[in-house]
Order: C-alpha cells, then sequence, then structure tokens
C-alpha cells in the first residue's frame, strides 16, 4: 500500500467530516497573530518605560478590564450560547431580538460603571496603593469600559452566528495593532510622551474596535427576520451566575497585584506582570480553543447531543496540548534567558514565571472545561468552584505575596487556576 498516496485522502476525509478543525485551525491563526503583536507591544513598552511604565499601564489596563467584566455581568456569555442554540434551530428573530436586548442593556450598566470608576473607584485604588506615580492613567482606565464591553458583546454575538474567525480579529487584535502603531509613533516622534497618552490612545483604538465589530454583526444579521421582543430581566437573572464566576477568574489576577502592590513598588508590579503576559501566550491557545468549541458545545446541548459535547472537549484538549508543549518547555527550562529580552532588571522574575508556566500545563491538560460547565447551563456549579477559588485566593494571596513578593503571587495565581480546572473536571465527570 503506498503511504504518501493514502495519508492525504485520509487526512482530506477526516478534515470533511470535522469542518471545525479548519476553523479553530484559522482562529488560532489569528489569536497567534495577536499573540505576536501583543508581544511586540509589551516588549516595547518594558523597554521604552522601563518596569514602573509597565507596572503602571498594567495596573490600569487590568483596572479597566475588570470595569468591562463587571459592566457585561455575564450577558457575553448568555449571548453566545443563546444565540448558538437559536440559529441551530432556525429562529433567527430569537437571535437577533436577544442581542438586541443585551446590547443596549451591557452599554448602560458600561456608561454607569465607567462613572463610578472615575468618581469613586479610582481615588480609592489610588489611596489603597499609597501611588503617586502614573496616577492620570489609572484615571483613563475609566475611559475604556464601555468600549470595552461592547467589543466584547459584538464579538460574543459574531461567534454565536458562526464568525469565530472574525470575532478573534475584533476581540483584541485591532485595538492592540492600533495601539501598536500610536506606541512606534510616540517613541519616533514624542519620546518624552508619558504611559498615560499610550493608554489614551489605546482607549481610542478600543473605541474604533467597538464600532468595527458592530458594523460588521449588522452586516451578517441584516437579512434576519425581525428581532423578537425579549425582556432584559430574565436575562440579568442568569447572567450573575456567570459574571460571577468571570470576575472570580478576573479578579484573581487584579487582587494578586494588589497585594503586591501593597506590600512591594510597582518595580515589582512590573516584574510580576511582564512574566504573567509571557505565561498567558499558553492561555492564548486556550481562549482560541474555547471560542471555537464554545458554540458547538451551547450547540450540541440545545439538542441533547451529549455525545458531541464530549467530542469537542477531548478534541480541544489534544490539540491545545500538543501546541502548548514548545512554549511551556522554554518558560519551564530557559525562564532568566526569555526575560533578558525585556531588560535586566526583569531577569529577577524567573522563578515567578515558571511557577505560572506550571500552572498553564494544567490549564491545557484539561482543556476547554470552564466553558462545558457554562454553555450547558451548570453555572450553578461554576459559581460554587468560584467560591471555593476565592476562598483560596485570600488564604494563598494574603500570606504567601506580602512574604515571598512575585514568587508568592506567581504561587497564588497558579494554584486558583488549578484548583479551578480541576475541580471543573471532576464536576464534568461526575455530573
Amino acid at each position: 500500500m503506498d503511504v504518501s498516496a493514502v495519508l492525504p485522502r485520509r487526512l482530506a476525509g477526516y478534515v470533511r467530516r470535522h469542518p471545525e478543525l479548519l476553523q479553530t485551525l484559522a482562529a488560532f491563526g489569528v489569536k497567534l497573530f495577536g499573540a505576536v503583536i501583543s508581544f511586540v507591544f509589551n516588549f516595547l513598552i518594558a523597554r521604552h518605560f522601563g518596569a514602573s511604565g509597565t507596572g503602571g499601564y498594567g495596573l490600569a489596563l487590568t483596572t479597566a478590564t475588570v470595569g468591562g467584566t463587571f459592566a457585561l455581568f455575564g450577558l457575553d456569555y448568555i449571548l453566545l450560547r443563546t444565540v448558538a442554540g437559536d440559529l441551530k434551530v432556525g429562529a433567527q428573530a430569537q437571535a437577533r431580538g436577544i442581542v438586541r436586548t443585551i446590547g443596549r442593556g451591557v452599554a448602560g450598566i458600561a456608561f454607569g460603571i465607567a462613572l463610578l470608576l472615575g468618581i469613586a473607584g479610582v481615588p480609592l485604588l489610588l489611596r489603597l496603593l499609597a501611588q503617586t506615580d502614573n496616577v492620570l492613567v489609572l484615571y483613563y482606565s475609566a475611559l475604556a469600559v464601555l468600549p470595552f464591553a461592547m467589543t466584547r458583546l459584538a464579538s460574543a454575538a459574531l461567534r454565536g452566528a458562526g464568525s469565530v474567525v472574525l470575532s478573534q480579529w475584533v476581540d483584541g487584535q485591532i485595538a492592540t495593532m492600533l495601539a501598536l502603531g500610536c506606541l512606534i509613533v510616540m517613541i519616533l516622534v514624542v519620546p518624552e510622551a508619558g504611559v498615560d497618552t499610550l493608554f489614551l490612545c489605546f482607549v481610542g483604538s478600543q473605541l474604533i474596535a467597538a464600532v468595527y465589530a458592530w458594523w460588521r454583526y449588522r452586516r451578517l444579521s441584516r437579512d434576519w427576520p425581525r428581532a423578537t421582543a425579549m425582556p432584559l430581566a430574565p436575562l440579568l437573572g442568569q447572567g450573575w451566575k456567570v459574571s460571577f464566576v468571570v470576575l472570580s477568574m478576573m479578579m484573581a489576577d487584579w487582587l494578586v497585584l494588589l497585594i503586591l502592590g501593597a506590600h512591594y513598588s510597582v518595580l515589582e508590579i512590573g516584574q510580576f506582570r511582564t512574566a504573567v503576559q509571557i505565561a498567558a501566550l499558553v492561555n492564548i491557545i486556550v481562549v482560541t480553543f474555547d471560542s471555537v468549541a464554545g458554540p458547538r458545545i451551547a450547540a450540541a446541548h440545545r439538542i441533547g447531543e451529549t455525545g458531541g459535547v464530549y467530542r469537542a472537549w477531548r478534541q480541544a484538549t489534544v490539540i491545545m496540548t500538543v501546541m502548548a508543549a514548545p512554549l511551556l518547555g522554554l518558560c519551564l527550562a530557559v525562564p532568566a534567558w526569555i526575560l533578558h529580552f525585556f531588560g535586566p532588571e526583569f531577569v529577577a522574575g524567573a522563578t515567578a514565571l515558571q511557577i505560572l508556566a506550571a500552572g498553564q500545563l494544567i490549564n491545557v491538560l484539561t482543556g476547554p472545561a470552564g466553558s462545558i460547565l457554562i454553555m450547558t447551563g451548570r453555572e450553578n456549579w461554576s459559581m460554587r468552584i468560584s467560591c471555593a477559588a476565592l476562598v483560596l485566593l485570600a488564604l494563598l494571596g494574603f500570606t504567601l505575596v506580602p512574604a515571598y513578593g512575585i514568587v508568592g503571587a506567581a504561587l497564588t495565581a497558579s494554584g486558583v487556576t488549578v484548583f479551578r480546572k480541576l475541580v471543573a473536571c471532576w464536576v464534568i465527570v461526575r455530573r
């Protein structure tokens, strides 16, 4: 038997039976490109503004992300699974109606949170951290809440409608590319400009991405029937549980930064955040496969196809583990060599990078377990896991971070991640 002739035919047949693989690879290509752009962006920030500027920018970005996630109230996940399920059974009017209702609701919530953050949240944060540097950039974080939330919501609508690759472009890639262009211009033309100017450029980039994303959704859905009226209150009843889950994961990163900043300087925040950004490149693989598997899981669950849920989980886990292996190997073997590219002052985060990489290894080995719980309507289990994870976060954070600095912060972040994923897998298998 001629293996060279048979193998391509079998491979082509496998791809025809699993068309989602091509979509996954395309989405991963977009994410990989975005990861490269993000890496260059963070690299230039570190080299131009130093660890202190990196810490200030990272704190503002994390604050804006938390505020935008609060505004979403978990409704982006409700929108994703509902639209995917509605379109699976041909209910396009209902899909359009839920996007319209959730879009208006999130816009109002985001505007209110932005005002609250600017008036009360940022001053409280500055007092808590005794922060005197990079004050203006923290105030600019309030401006990013609305465009961040609306971009993320448009991305969920596009994913639910089947445009997974396009959703990957609008969910971070466009804004990062525009912000990188602004940073290069700043370095070449106005090198004296501060990190606050850069963050203001990022806000504008995020706003452009939001407008473009919703324009593309409008074109995608133009042939759908007139929207069915959908009340917001029941959706909020579902969304707050998902919101709690998502925010608890995000708050873990934010609270670790806050605890670190309360006991150490902005220098340590910058060193730790750089290590986090490198390890998070692995998480890009996880997020990519989540974005592809999520709609498949929701659609399979909508028609009662349990086997489809498990196939999506198994395929995603195997492929993401293979893809993440080279980067994880480098982070575990030569962390100081990687960090030295950012500057000598970042090498102190080598041990932290190894610990974070170990946590990401468990993250990829367990696959999209968290998405399965949410996409199949198991928010109650996700919420229980999140409550336990917050308790663990408090125990580890307030004991390890003050004592061991960025190493303690890495142990806290990885410990919470490992706990979440392992318990989620246990729930899926048992339930």
